[in-house]
């Protein structure tokens, strides 16, 4: 199979299957020869922030020397984002190759169990054999959903743990409470490891991340909130000092200043386990990290925002950096997906938005743009609709020059790649 048709095939797996649990996945990697075995990480859990710290991370331990593999979810603008190597893609070649095998592999669990793996966990397991094939010295990964029974926590070799900031998201899977979803997400944590959590955390979710860190006798670093001290926010970027580091973030927002912590804390755990990180690397790796659509400024003039919040706590920090900018009057192009609490997101955002055209992500659960009007009601004043999420970026871009994109990530690529490629004919 050449790279598109593997692609294909990939996304032709079940979404998702009656067999819970992790078993299907094991069984899939033993069939690939256990690659998990071979790799040492740094898991990433938690609501908020994983991407971006999952990043981070990675960009320090390259500019420290390392071969670092990086595996994200979902992918932003190519699939192929999933599987990184010191900041490259796999090759179409590689990708082909490496996920004929993944995808041969899983005919046979199918006759073993009667089970077929589901899309996530053929992915997975494409990073880990390809991770395993390129022996990279560490792999930074982050967890799909929740923790405990996510496809990411067959691994075992977990130097150190991030949970990072904790909040309702995935109730119909993860539990109704924080604690509960808490519990879920801690379930990364292996004996012995370093577990870094966000600073700041709920109180009901810094208990469980406590008790679970004790019962497997982890080593618990919670960056404390009064070291971190924030010199600068734009939209574009933020400037902090914490302990003896002086550290520019190439992302705005003071949430972003807190996963900043927990990665400096990371990496200052992995040093401490006989990784040769400077204080320097860690200065400029986080420096360098490139993260698309993370309250991305794609344009200044005009004034274009694209950002993935698609929970409340996303939607949180985005307006937190709004009201910090003075950034109003916005015109929003806004498109969700079904699983989300919709109406908390769009009323966080409701103040900073003067006009609002609906859509629909490029995605099978996307929710439909006339029912996600009904549920904005009397939220925003100027209304409109239009399902083509292609169609919406052109109107928009061609009549207004204060845009924002959000509410998916999945409409978050595709606004990116559509609004570049108008700003380059320009």
């Amino acid at each position: 199979m050449n790279c598109s048709e593997v692609i294909e095939r990939i996304h032709a797996c079940p979404k998702g299957s009656e067999k819970k649990g992790l078993s299907n996945m094991q069984a899939l990697l033993a069939q690939l020869g256990n690659p998990e075995k071979e790799l040492q990480f740094v898991h990433v859990a938690g609501t908020n922030g994983k991407g971006s710290a999952t990043a981070m991370t990675a960009s320090v331990l390259q500019e420290a020397g390392y071969k670092v593999g990086r595996n994200i979810s979902p992918y932003i603008l190519d699939f192929k984002e999933r599987f990184v190597i010191n900041g490259a893609m796999i090759s179409e070649e590689e990708l082909a190759e490496v996920g004929s095998i993944v995808l041969a592999a899983t005919e046979k669990v199918k006759e073993q169990t009667g089970f077929v793996p589901i899309e996530f966990e053929v992915v997975t397991a494409i990073a880990l054999y390809w991770f395993a094939k390129e022996k990279c010295d560490i792999v930074c990964m982050e967890v799909g959903i929740g923790g405990r029974l996510d496809s990411t926590n067959v691994i075992q070799n977990t130097l150190v743990a991030y949970i990072m900031h904790m909040g309702l998201d995935h109730q119909n899977i993860l539990g109704d409470t924080l604690a509960e979803i808490t519990q879920e997400k801690t379930g990364i944590l292996k004996n012995n490891c370093t577990v870094i959590s966000y600073p700041g955390q709920p109180e009901e979710a810094l208990q469980v991340i406590q008790t679970q860190a004790k019962e497997k006798e982890c080593k618990l670093v919670v960056p404390n909130v009064a070291d971190i001290i924030i010199d600068e926010i734009t939209l574009s970027k933020t400037k902090i000092h914490y302990k003896n580091f002086s550290i520019k973030i190439p992302f705005g927002g003071a949430h972003q200043a807190f996963n900043a912590t927990v990665v400096i804390e990371g990496c200052l755990a992995l040093r401490d386990k006989g990784y040769s990180i400077k204080d320097e690397d860690i200065i400029n790796g986080i420096r360098k990290t490139k993260f698309p659509a993370r309250i991305e400024v794609i344009s200044e003039t005009p004034l274009i925002i694209v950002d993935g919040a698609h929970n409340e706590d996303g939607a949180k920090a985005l307006a937190n950096l709004l009201e910090f900018t003075n950034t109003k009057e916005l015109t929003a192009v806004v498109g969700m997906v079904k699983d989300k609490d919709n109406k908390i997101v769009l009323r966080t955002i409701s103040p900073y938005v003067k006009n609002i055209i609906f859509t629909e992500p490029p995605i099978y659960k996307a929710l439909p743009a006339q029912q996600l009007a009904g549920i904005a009601g009397n939220l925003f004043e100027n209304v409109r609709i239009e399902v083509d999420a292609h169609k919406a970026i052109e109107k928009t871009i061609a009549n207004s020059q204060r845009i924002l994109v959000t509410g998916s990530l999945y409409l978050a690529a595709e606004a990116r790649a559509t609004l570049l490629d108008i700003l380059e004919e320009e």
